[in-house]
């Protein structure tokens, strides 16, 4: 037998192992990013796909009906007669009633009761809204709308809510309870109290970190965009009101820098095409230009 030849069949080294080991993790781990982000990236499509069929569900059969539908008694499972069906809010008690998407009533899959991670969406309702011949186009749920700054902004008599609790279900039979009290951001959403809270998503290690918050809510027909503004009914006309308790800036208020009038635009000229202007109050400029016809 050659001496030489068992030399040459002594295998791998430990150094050419890690050497083997720190080469494939330097062309796998961009692979597994690169299908993370995918994966990620088709769950966010398939997330606003459910949204936008919601909402247009909801806005069929606000238009349709006179009035927002009831939520579904979220006690009752699958093969209920009643289940996914609204209930009756004008025998329920309290000013705002959680519970399940009725898609049911809104001629929707029932699958879409439920987000991506298998959770239940929650849809919470001003009770007076859902009732026949009762719809006023106000509400009594309050929403606080956090910006890319951390700043907080509050809308009030918003009529409806439908959250998605994210990959950890919280509050809805998930995983995790709601935490009462102090805890995460999106604890706000389960606690069945009429506020609800929006910020951008902020994964953490610890679920109930103050600053976690995974939700995904919407509050308006018209999405977050027309979220301060409301249409109302006054007689043969129609009234646009603000919903903002503070004040709306039209322009660059980014920073520190906010809005100090009920609607300031900045950093632009306002044009009024073949109209008047009217004011009932004082109109102020420190210059004042005017050209005729």
């Amino acid at each position: 037998m050659d001496i030489r030849n068992l030399k040459n069949d002594r295998g791998f080294t430990l150094i050419e192992l890690s050497v083997l080991v720190l080469i494939l993790s330097f062309l796998l781990v961009p692979l597994f990013n690169y299908i993370h982000q995918q994966r990620a990236q088709k769950e966010r499509i398939e997330v606003e796909a459910i949204n936008e069929r919601l909402l247009a569900a909801l806005s069929v059969y606000l238009k349709s009906n006179g009035h927002f539908p009831c939520p579904a008694n979220p006690a009752l499972s699958y093969g209920d007669a009643n289940f996914a069906r609204q209930m009756d809010c004008s025998v329920i008690g309290g000013t705002v009633v959680q519970g399940d998407v009725p898609t049911y009533d809104l001629g929707i899959p029932y699958r879409l009761m439920f987000n991506v991670h298998d959770y239940k969406y929650l849809y919470a309702v001003t009770r007076v809204e859902a009732v026949p011949g009762s719809y006023t186009g106000g509400g009594a749920i309050t929403v606080t709308i956090e910006d890319n700054f951390g700043a907080t902004t509050t809308v009030n008599n918003v009529p409806f809510v439908v959250v998605n609790p994210g990959q950890d279900g919280k509050g809805v039979g998930g995983s995790f309870p709601c935490i009462v009290g102090p805890g995460a951001k999106d604890s706000e959403n389960c606690d069945t109290d009429d506020t609800f809270y929006d910020a951008l998503f902020s994964k953490k290690s610890n679920i109930n970190d103050a600053d976690y918050y995974d939700d995904i809510i919407f509050y308006d027909l018209a999405r977050e965009e027309s979220t301060f503004w409301d249409v109302m009914p006054n007689g043969a006309n129609m009234d646009i009101v603000n919903r903002n308790s503070g004040n709306v800036g039209v322009g660059d208020f980014s920073g520190a820098i906010a809005p100090t009038e009920k609607f300031e635009v900045k950093g632009g000229d306002v044009k009024l095409e073949g109209g008047n202007v009217k004011a009932q109050g004082m109109v102020k400029a420190p210059e004042f230009y005017y050209e005729g016809p």
